[in-house]
């Protein structure tokens, strides 16, 4: 009965598997977020009014989007999910739009600006939790 009760805490029996969060297993992922959100920007900065109207119209809520999808996704199934890895990559992402889509040229109005700030955390924040807890939750399977 003893053997049983231990065998039954030590199996993980939540619907999403979880990991624990290590800078070695997930250096790799921040540092891909880190090239797409910040380095890849970066490039159409420098090539002035139509490198910014490309960046704005597809990469703040197409491109970002789906790279952060993708990366929550691999890191859920490699790893499992936990807090603070989502948590972390939301911060990665939320920075590039204050650094690079805060331009005066496409923003004239600050609440405008303000309010899609707003809306861009929210949704990088739902695309970084949710992914990664579909990535937890695969891993079940794989």
């Amino acid at each position: 009965m003893a053997k049983k009760l231990r065998k039954g805490l030590n199996e993980d029996t939540h619907f999403i598997k979880r990991g624990k969060f290590e800078m070695e297993t997930s250096k790799i992922y921040l540092i891909i977020a880190l090239i797409i959100f910040h380095i890849v920007p970066l490039v159409f900065v420098f090539l002035g009014q139509t490198g910014l109207s490309i960046l704005f119209n597809s990469f703040l809520y197409t491109i970002n989007t789906i790279f952060l999808f993708g990366i929550g996704m691999f890191y859920g199934i490699r790893v499992g999910y936990n807090f603070k890895f989502p948590l972390v990559l939301t911060v990665i992402s939320v920075l590039s739009f204050v650094f690079y889509y805060n331009s005066d040229i496409i923003f004239s109005d600050a609440n405008y600006y303000i309010m899609t700030g707003l809306i861009t955390v929210i949704v990088y924040a739902l695309f970084s939790f949710l992914s990664t807890a579909l990535g937890g939750w695969l891993k079940r399977f794989f």
